[in-house]
């Protein structure tokens, strides 16, 4: 998720250490890797995110307003093929200004 959401590492690393001291994720060495990290969610991380979860589910029903199974799909699609634009213009481009990536997308 961290690096779908293009976070740099500094960033992802500092969300990661957020996440263990809060008692979210434990982290354990890897059996097979000794240099890499496992994470896994508590207990209590199991908690806050079904929690989250639910509120989530509240909220696409509000956001959803009166669309029908129908509509609701099409919208995902779409949103869904936007997100996938903009992943691939920001890991790209991040750096460019916007008269280049009106030229290069335009």
């Amino acid at each position: 998720m961290i690096e779908k959401n293009c976070y740099k590492k500094q960033t992802r690393t500092q969300i990661i250490k957020r996440l263990l001291e809060a008692g979210f994720l434990e982290e354990k060495n890897d059996e097979d890797d000794k240099r890499s990290k496992r994470l896994n969610l508590t207990k209590k991380g199991e908690e806050i995110f079904h929690a989250s979860v639910s509120n989530v589910n509240l909220t696409s029903k509000i956001l959803c307003g009166k669309l029908d199974d129908t509509e609701k799909s099409e919208f995902l699609k779409t949103l869904k093929k936007l997100n996938e634009f903009h992943s691939h213009l920001y890991a790209d481009y991040k750096s460019a200004d916007i008269g280049m990536i009106i030229k290069v997308f335009g």
